[in-house]
């Protein structure tokens, strides 16, 4: 018998090598079919660039899924939910390629996001009670009727699945948020057990690092539409199976929170770019340079620093989660989390640059 944390790392390793084996190959299909993203005034890489790197991602993950299926690693539930998370994780990715070999209206996207997600909530995956004593002591678990859940559930699903897809504006950004996005969901089930849908985050995490080699800047090929919503629409479910693992335990509380938390970032970002546009006239899915890495960058940010700074806030919010979580041990998870941004920091020599971006802002305030 395979202990738990073996069939992580035997999975882990299985999801980094397959991408990495299989980006080649798409590469030069890629080439072959002028499946390439040409350079603009709106995008920032300099020469045309593949754009279909997502399908080494589904490859690598539904490679990984099927293996431990048969390999027969999942236990209680979990074969139904890996059978509503490959499906559902696969149409999204299908109307993201699709995107990217024929370009199709967003509207019509949009659309059939929204079918999807409701495909996967009849099947179960479901926001479907809350609780806020943490606020209300004298409040129970809070059971949320059906067709509030439906609509809860699939904005929750499209809006996480797209704030992926919207970050995905330099090299590597979308990959490793998704890597440390997912890591943090892994922690947190981890902190009442093990659950085999972890199987799963450990795939995509392998997937997304496998894929970062040929992505981080200067990306040798792109993940595209297809990539973005494949790891977006994962990320949703498995956020929702982690407020749901900590409802059934017993530990409640805070869990929605700590699930926003982690996803601050592509949260945030898609909701000040969406209302930004809105409020300048525009459509909110109007391509434009309002994102957090595009303002990064005008504070003076290179192309790599503004793509690990944006990781250093994932980190930070992440920690303040485990922090939370493990108080006893706050000053160790704190003290480690300053390191690890020090570290990062002091890679990419980046503090100058840093002060530069307070400076700037002082300015402007000053004004």
């Amino acid at each position: 018998m395979i202990d738990i944390h073996a069939k992580f790392f035997l999975i882990f390793g299985f999801s980094v090598l397959s991408t990495i084996t299989f980006l080649p190959f798409i590469k030069k299909i890629g080439l072959s079919y002028n499946l390439v993203d040409l350079p603009n005034k709106r995008k920032l890489h300099a020469s045309p660039t593949v754009r279909v790197g997502g399908l080494s991602l589904a490859i690598s993950f539904f490679a990984s899924s099927i293996l431990s299926y048969f390999l027969d690693w999942f236990s209680g539930n979990a074969k139904d939910l890996l059978m509503v998370y490959g499906l559902g994780s696969f149409l999204f990715f299908l109307v993201g390629f699709a995107e990217d070999i024929f370009k199709i209206s967003m509207k019509f996207r949009l659309f059939l996001q929204v079918l999807i997600s409701s495909l996967v909530w009849f099947q179960g995956v479901q926001i479907k009670e809350i609780d806020l004593s943490y606020l209300f002591p004298q409040s129970q678990i809070i059971f949320i009727p059906e067709i509030i859940s439906f609509f809860i559930t699939a904005f929750w699903i499209v809006a996480i699945t797209n704030s992926f897809n919207w970050i995905d504006g330099l090299d590597g950004l979308s990959a490793g948020v998704s890597i440390i996005t997912t890591l943090s969901l892994v922690l947190l089930i981890n902190y009442i057990g093990t659950s085999s849908i972890m199987i799963l985050m450990i795939a995509l995490i392998g997937s997304c690092l496998g894929f970062l080699f040929f992505n981080f800047n200067p990306a040798k090929i792109f993940m595209g539409d297809g990539g973005s919503y494949l790891i977006g629409s994962l990320i949703a479910f498995f956020s929702i199976y982690s407020h749901n693992y900590f409802i059934e335990n017993g530990i409640s509380q805070l869990s929605f929170l700590w699930e926003f938390l982690i996803l601050f970032v592509p949260i945030v970002d898609m909701n000040y770019v969406f209302f930004s546009r809105i409020s300048a006239g525009k459509s909110p899915f109007y391509p434009d340079r309002r994102h957090l890495h595009h303002r990064i960058l005008r504070a003076g940010f290179s192309h790599r620093e503004t793509v690990i700074l944006t990781y250093l806030f994932c980190f930070f919010f992440s920690g303040i989660v485990f922090a939370n979580i493990f108080k006893a041990n706050y000053i160790l998870i704190i003290s480690f989390t300053s390191l690890t941004l020090f570290l990062l920091f002091k890679f990419e020599n980046s503090i100058i640059l840093f002060k530069k971006f307070f400076r700037i802002s002082l300015n402007k305030n000053s004004k």
